[in-house]
């Protein structure tokens, strides 16, 4: 059994769950995130009136990468990037299928240019939508929506499609 499988089985219980939250124990937490399919989401968006909405990524690295050293950066980044990309097959329909979650010629230029012992997340119950800090660039799409740390543009993404795969029949 794997990691997850042993919090699902024997920390969670036969109930399941769907979702890993910030307010569990540090320690389960801590071996969730250990385990090579887990993946860092959110469930908050920017419209969210909830911290998560701007800050769960920033304390992915802030507190589990650089605080408790319970994660490699590298590890960190994949559980955000590519792996939930991976797993849900992200691509941007309305330009040829072009992948996303990995830095490879052809795919999608998305990319974050930050230092992680500046990452902070500053997002607080009082104060919902403030930006993490520490982001230098970051880029969607090629285009820059955050230069020398300043934002340029809110709204340089657009809405992802998952990627019709073998197993999934075309809908009529």
């Amino acid at each position: 059994r794997s990691g997850f499988e042993e919090v699902l089985a024997f920390d969670i219980g036969p109930g399941g769950a769907s979702a890993a939250y910030f307010v569990m124990d540090d320690a389960l937490q801590s071996r969730l995130l250990l385990d090579p399919q887990v993946m860092v989401s959110t469930d908050g968006g920017y419209s969210s009136s909830h911290p998560r909405g701007y800050g769960a990524f920033a304390t992915v690295i802030q507190e589990h990468v650089m605080k408790r050293k319970a994660l490699p950066l590298q590890e960190a980044v994949r559980k955000m990037t590519g792996l939930p990309a991976d797993t849900l097959r992200l691509s941007d329909a309305a330009f040829s299928a072009t992948r996303r979650g990995r830095l490879e010629k052809g795919w999608a230029a998305d990319v974050l240019v930050f230092d992680p012992a500046e990452i902070e997340a500053r997002a607080s119950y009082d104060k919902p939508r403030r930006f993490a800090s520490g982001m230098r660039w970051v880029f969607v799409n090629g285009r820059a929506a955050i230069a020398d740390g300043k934002l340029k543009s809110r709204f340089a993404g657009r809405i992802l499609l998952k990627q019709k795969g073998a197993d999934q029949a075309e809908k009529p």
